[in-house]
């Protein structure tokens, strides 16, 4: 994906949720762990902080936009 610059986010799960997301993903239109912990993340910021993930995706610095957002 041209432009991007990605990173990697480590954590730790237990295997009982780690079960239960694999199973998720079986039934679910979810292709890897990494895309259903990527939609996880963009659902919750939607939810949580829309105004935040608007100016962040309409390329604002992301300062400007916490600092837009006191």
């Amino acid at each position: 994906m041209e432009g991007r610059e990605y990173t990697i986010i480590t954590t730790k799960i237990t295997k009982r949720m780690r079960e239960v997301i694999e199973e998720y993903i079986k039934r679910n239109l979810h292709v890897t762990i990494s895309d259903f912990v990527r939609d996880a993340i963009r659902e919750k910021l939607e939810r949580d902080a829309p105004h935040l993930v608007e100016g962040v995706f309409k390329g604002e610095k992301i300062d400007k936009v916490f600092a837009d957002n006191r």
